[in-house]
């Protein structure tokens, strides 16, 4: 059993970034990043104790050899992808029975404008540098598997059978394969409830 899991170089988040969960008021910004030896420590544990082998790509998707995995991880993706390492997944993908899946977090223009805060230091607004990921990297790295990320921000909680499930700050899907499987679930837009003080909830949106 082997998992690949790919992430953003903590070197490489330049500017402030925003929680990935934008209830967590009292710490807005995402000062450690992710790592699955921070806050991904308790999924990483979990997938070892059932015998799942889980390494860190840090560079591009070019530098490794899908023969020899699984699974690709896209958790919490800031960064952008070269035409080539689109080419090379699809690739992956389609040829060689590679398994993505993607955690996709957040993405909306108007929030992240929104969600500004004044820098004792500088005595300045600071303007954050982006959402909770990079979603329209993200779009154009999936547009090939006929899968289209939306831009609203949605909070809320559901059930999957027995299990209760917490909806943090995510995404919905706008486009999947007729062929797929879509769960859907009642939510409130966040980004409504932060920018105009407006509590919307929506029946039926499609997260994964």
């Amino acid at each position: 059993k082997q998992w690949y899991q790919r992430r953003v170089a903590i070197t490489a988040r330049l500017g402030p970034f925003p929680r990935d969960n934008l209830k967590l008021h009292t710490s807005p910004l995402d000062w450690n990043g992710d790592h699955i030896h921070t806050n991904f420590n308790g999924i990483y544990k979990h997938l070892r104790s059932k015998g799942y082998f889980v390494e860190i790509l840090s560079t591009h998707f070019e530098c490794f050899d899908a023969k020899n995995y699984g699974y690709l991880f896209l958790v919490d993706p800031e960064d952008a992808y070269f035409e080539s390492e689109i080419r090379k997944l699809n690739e992956d993908v389609n040829e060689k029975g590679l398994n993505l899946v993607v955690f996709a977090d957040w993405y909306n223009g108007p929030l992240v404008k929104h969600i500004k805060f004044y820098d004792e230091n500088t005595k300045q607004w600071v303007v954050l540098q982006g959402g909770g990921s990079n979603v329209p990297a993200l779009n154009k790295l999936l547009a090939a598997h006929g899968v289209i990320l939306g831009d609203k921000v949605w909070h809320g909680k559901f059930s999957v059978g027995p299990h209760a499930m917490e909806y943090g700050s995510g995404t919905s899907l706008l486009s999947f394969p007729t062929e797929g499987k879509v769960l859907t679930a009642t939510l409130y837009d966040e980004a409504s409830e932060m920018i105009h003080s407006k509590e919307m909830s929506v029946s039926d949106v499609p997260i994964f």
